[in-house]
């Protein structure tokens, strides 16, 4: 049996018919290991993968057993790397994180693994589709982010072994995120297809299949990146010092990579300019005054509004340079169904605020004066009223939110975005 069968079994099956009651369910992406479902539920959007799972003899119920004991322990694993912004946040409960089983003919059974995330388009769909960004820069931001994702694992003394493209996912605002750890049944699946060296499953495996994904990637790409003479061939020497079948030449640990990436990068960094920040300023400045002036008599003055929405962040800042938002003050995230996505909250600072509408204006205004199509996971992020396009409405529900939040008239964002669906229907 194949993944069709799961998949079908997921949109058809009379065991997922609570679950479709849930979730709005469109599949979105598959290969014959992999079936990806786009979910929507409270106008938040998640990403679903029913994985099938691979053993060495599906007759032996023991055996199986065994493995299955073994892809339950290792899930575990990921609920104490939830706070980390470079691995992508997964459900886990009695449906999810969980392997399931399908009965076949002449007492044949199909195992697969479904887990429930927040959203991401994994990185093999942008290349299979032509929408991966081919530039040093973004291959750059994706090394980095999945290097801080092997950090936090290499930190707690755990190894991820599942680093390829079916596994990371491009997330809110533009971060790569690197999806769960490999199982027994993943890690025999890419050992098989050279992923994996010499069978030793250690930290210094994490960086050769680190080092063979980011080949991959780079090679799939229009052109031969690794031919220009720029600081390609920089990348190069990352990619071939990661796969050096030595462990002495190897890089010895995640943090060594960090350093030459993170040079690379300071080198080829190039200045943002303040055009597009100065046009969202104007913009939010006509909103938020038709925001004041449509009834709300008790919302914060203009002076005030405008002050906050000066310091627009054009740069979402590293893990370490984060300053936690007072916890008295500081927007209670919104969970939706155990996951803890934070709707509306543009910049990631724990607060929906005038800073969020600010950076969505500069979004807007970049992609509209370069003619930037946003691309599928921009939109889950950027397009706050559902309405199939980002434009000034979209900031103008932030700044309506933020009116009303401050004069006690609405607490929750998820119930505020409700009401507004409702009154325009």
């Amino acid at each position: 049996m194949s993944v069709d069968r799961i998949a079908d079994e997921i949109l058809n099956g009379y065991s997922f018919q609570n679950f479709r009651k849930q979730y709005r369910t469109a599949i979105a992406y598959e290969n014959d290991d992999i079936a990806d479902f786009d979910l929507v539920s409270v106008g938040v959007k998640y990403r679903m993968r029913a994985q099938k799972l691979h053993f060495y003899d599906p007759k032996n119920h023991k055996e199986v057993m065994k493995d299955i004991e073994s892809i339950n322990k290792r899930l575990s694993v990921m609920v104490k790397f939830y706070s980390c912004r470079s691995l992508l946040k997964y459900q886990h409960d009695n449906f999810s994180m969980k392997c399931h089983v399908l009965e076949g003919s002449n007492d044949s059974k199909i195992w697969y693994l479904i887990s429930l995330s927040e959203y991401g388009v994994s990185v093999e769909q942008l290349l299979k589709e032509n929408r991966f960004e081919n530039t040093e820069q973004n291959v750059l931001k994706l090394a980095i982010d999945v290097c801080k994702a092997l950090k936090a694992f290499h930190d707690e003394g755990e190894t991820h072994m599942y680093i390829t493209p079916e596994n990371i996912f491009l997330g809110e605002n533009g971060r790569y995120k690197l999806g769960r750890a490999a199982v027994v049944s993943d890690e025999r699946r890419l050992d098989s297809s050279g992923m994996l060296y010499d069978g030793t499953y250690d930290r210094q495996s994490d960086i050769y299949m680190f080092g063979k994904c980011l080949s991959y990637i780079v090679s799939n790409l229009p052109g031969n990146m690794f031919s220009n003479r720029t600081g390609s061939k920089k990348i190069s020497r990352i990619v071939e010092r990661a796969c050096d079948i030595s462990k002495y030449e190897r890089y010895m640990t995640i943090d060594e990579i960090i350093t030459d990436i993170e040079s690379i990068s300071r080198k080829n960094k190039t200045p943002v300019y303040m055009i597009s920040a100065a046009a969202a300023f104007v913009v939010t400045a006509g909103i938020v005054a038709a925001v004041v002036i449509s009834g709300h008599k008790s919302s914060p003055s203009f002076s005030v509004v405008s002050e906050k929405v000066s310091e627009t962040v054009t740069e979402e800042p590293d893990e370490k340079s984060v300053e936690k938002p007072d916890e008295a003050t500081a927007e209670k995230p919104e969970e939706f169904e155990g996951l803890n996505i934070k709707f509306g909250d543009i910049n990631n600072d724990g607060k929906i605020d005038t800073v969020d509408s600010s950076k969505l204006l500069s979004v807007y205004s970049q992609a509209a004066t370069s003619g930037r199509k946003l691309s599928d996971v921009e939109m889950a992020v950027y397009d706050i009223n559902a309405d199939g396009v980002v434009d000034s409405s979209d900031a103008g529900f932030i700044l309506k939110y933020y009116s009303l939040k401050a004069t006690g008239k609405v607490e929750s964002f998820k119930d505020f975005i409700n009401e507004q669906s409702h009154s325009s229907d």
